[in-house]
């Protein structure tokens, strides 16, 4: 939609609109049996972000902000694990304190999957996973509705709209796809 606007005004637009490749990937996500394999790399990319966050590249131990990761750990993986002790080990860096994590998830998810059942929590997976896309789409179709009001203004102000038209759509839906990421744990 406003891919279409912007590409009115003259900007380079990627010849595959953002709408169809949300569509498309839709369409994959019901295709498949089970969305396991997607929700794996989710789990690992938040993963990532949280060591990433609190844990700065080549630092000791002591500069690490363990009761943030702590806290972000119970927060977006649902699991109390002894980090603090964990940190206070000899020799610990950041890439084992993310195979410590990656590991404590995937068997607590492990447990799930085996007390509901694999065929329960592939059809809960794939609900989460399509519930969660759709509302980043929508959200992502009122922002670009707002930011059409934004543009129609600055063209009141009379300033250039189809360069600031260009930049603006671009950036809008690729900040809202790492939303994806906190999609709430199952």
């Amino acid at each position: 939609m406003a891919l279409r606007a912007a590409k009115n005004l003259g900007c380079d637009v990627p010849t595959e609109s953002i709408d169809m490749a949300v569509f498309e990937q839709r369409k994959d996500f019901m295709a498949q049996e089970s969305v396991r394999e997607t929700i794996d790399e989710m789990r690992h990319g938040v993963i990532d972000d949280i060591v990433t966050r609190h844990i700065p590249p080549d630092a000791y131990p002591e500069q690490w902000d363990i009761e943030g990761l702590k806290e972000a750990v119970a927060n977006f993986l649902n699991l109390e694990l002894p980090v603090a002790e964990w940190a206070k080990e000899e020799g610990i860096a950041d890439e084992e304190m993310r195979e410590r994590l990656r590991k404590a998830a995937d068997e607590s998810y492990a447990e799930r999957v085996e007390k509901n059942s694999a065929e329960v929590m592939n059809y809960v997976e794939k609900q989460v996973l399509l519930q969660s896309l759709d509302h980043l789409w929508r959200e992502h179709l009122v922002t670009l509705e707002h930011l059409r009001q934004v543009i129609g203004y600055r063209g009141y102000a009379q300033r250039v709209t189809d360069i600031t038209t260009c930049l603006d759509t671009n950036g809008v839906f690729s900040m809202s796809v790492p939303g994806c990421r906190s999609i709430p744990s199952i």
